[in-house]
Parts: structure tokens; C-alpha cells; sequence
């Protein structure tokens, strides 16, 4: 979202792209984006995991969300998150540059939805976009924490990657460390190549 936009990001923006719940975000996965790239790492990884979806929403870049635009996500991340059982871990691909009404950092809310309901002990890892407003929430709220490296995006290889690495996370083969330090600095994205 931009904060200079003033027209709001709401609901129906989302749903113009299609909003999909449940085994339906599967079967909208399209093989060049993040969820086929997620896919593409289980498939590479020949660990047999049991994946489940929650939610898929995708809008245009716009101004903040409404408050019941987030609400809404959240609400379907925490049932989502509550209705599935034993989980060894969470991947969330998120972009990481959303705000919405009286909320500067949606992504860092979203990582504290999911951890008050699955707790401290399930590893969650994220994917950002490479222009992500990375807070120091997200990185607390996730064990990984992996960004694009290219523009165009990258975003099916680096949730290929993520999904790696998660995998082996979720099995006790690595244990990441991370760290996060803030640049006082402003660059053009289209620069990132």
C-alpha cells in the first residue's frame, strides 16, 4: 500500500483479483507466482508434507487498507490457523509493505496473529517482497525471513527457496539466525536488478 494514496485499499480491491480460501488457494496457484514456487519446493524436497492453505488475497497497490479490509484476513489467518492441528511449521509469503487504517505494519500484525495461535515453539517462516518495509516485528515474529533479489520479481524462486530451507527448518536439520539492522537510506526499486 502507499500512505500517500488517499483512496483506500478495501475488500471488493481484493476480491476484483480474487480472494480463495482453504484447498481452493491450491488449485488458483498459478506456476510463475509464489504458491507454485512454495509447491515447487515441496515437490523438490521428497519430505512428504501435508500442506494447509488458508487464504489467497491479492489487489493493486493503493492507499492503507480499510480497518475491516485487514480485519477480514486477519480473522481467516487466525481461524485458519486454530482449525489446523499439530502443524510443524508456518509459511506465509506475504509482501511486506502493506499499512492499513491505524496499522503501520500489516505484516508484523499478521506474524503476531499467527504466533498467538500457534505459539512460540512452530517455526514460521516468510517470504517478502524486495522492497518489503521490513519491521522489527516481522523479524522477532519469524525464524526466516527471505526477500526477492531481482526486479522483475523473483517471487517463484525465492518461495522455492524459502520452502527449502522451511522444510528443513521444520524437521530440526537447520536452526537460521537472524538479525535485522535499519539503513537510513531511499533508492529507486527500479534500480534493483
Amino acid at each position: 500500500t502507499c500512505s500517500f494514496n488517499a483512496t483506500p485499499t478495501t475488500l471488493a480491491d481484493f476480491e476484483s483479483f480474487g480472494i480463495h480460501v482453504g484447498r481452493d488457494v491450491l488449485a488458483c496457484s498459478d506456476t510463475a507466482g509464489p504458491i507454485g514456487g512454495y509447491l515447487e519446493g515441496v515437490a523438490a524436497s521428497g519430505v512428504a508434507v501435508e500442506t494447509v492453505p488458508i487464504v489467497r488475497g491479492t489487489a493493486q497497490s493503493g492507499g492503507r487498507l480499510t480497518r475491516d479490509t485487514f480485519d477480514h484476513f486477519d480473522r481467516i489467518i487466525r481461524s485458519g490457523l486454530a482449525d489446523a492441528t499439530a502443524l510443524d511449521g508456518v509459511v506465509m509469503l506475504l509482501h511486506g509493505a502493506a499499512s492499513a487504517e491505524d496499522l503501520d505494519d500489516v505484516e508484523g500484525a499478521l506474524l503476531a496473529t499467527a504466533r498467538s495461535v500457534v505459539g512460540d515453539a512452530v517455526p514460521v517462516a516468510v517470504m517478502l517482497d524486495h522492497h518489503a518495509n521490513v519491521t522489527e516485528a516481522m523479524i522477532d515474529l519469524a525464524d526466516i525471513v527471505v526477500g526477492f533479489r531481482t526486479q522483475p520479481h523473483d517471487q517463484f524462486e525465492t518461495a522455492r527457496d524459502l520452502t527449502r530451507h522451511a522444510i528443513r527448518l521444520f524437521a530440526g536439520e537447520i536452526r537460521p539466525t537472524t538479525a535485522w539492522r535499519k539503513l537510513r537510506m531511499l533508492t529507486h526499486q527500479e534500480q534493483y536488478l
